[in-house]
């Protein structure tokens, strides 16, 4: 993860522009739940990279991105990071920069 994501006075990341476009790649992350037998709870995280289509024309905050298979599907923009930056997995590890909104 290139460094000039991280804030220089707490060191943790620095929210993206989530201002989008077509051929943007991005990171999703999938997540997938399963019920155990001995009832808990087994949850599976992959992150992929994705191309952003184009944006819905209904709603705004919702982008159509193509995946590595040519399959078409809808995202919120706002979990959506970046190809070139830290995924989402990053930003639960190291946390979020929380030095702008002082």
């Amino acid at each position: 993860m290139p460094k000039d994501h991280n804030c220089p006075k707490c060191n943790k990341i620095i929210l993206p522009d989530f201002n989008y476009k077509a051929g943007d790649k991005v990171y999703v992350l999938n997540e997938t739940q399963k019920l155990m037998r001995d009832g808990r709870m087994d949850v599976q995280e992959k992150v992929s990279v994705v191309t952003v289509v184009g944006v819905d024309p209904k709603d705004q905050d919702c982008l159509e991105v193509k995946t590595a298979n040519n399959r078409k599907q809808s995202w919120f923009r706002y979990s959506l990071v970046p190809a070139d930056g830290p995924t989402q997995l990053d930003y639960r590890r190291i946390g979020r920069c929380q030095c702008e909104s002082e």
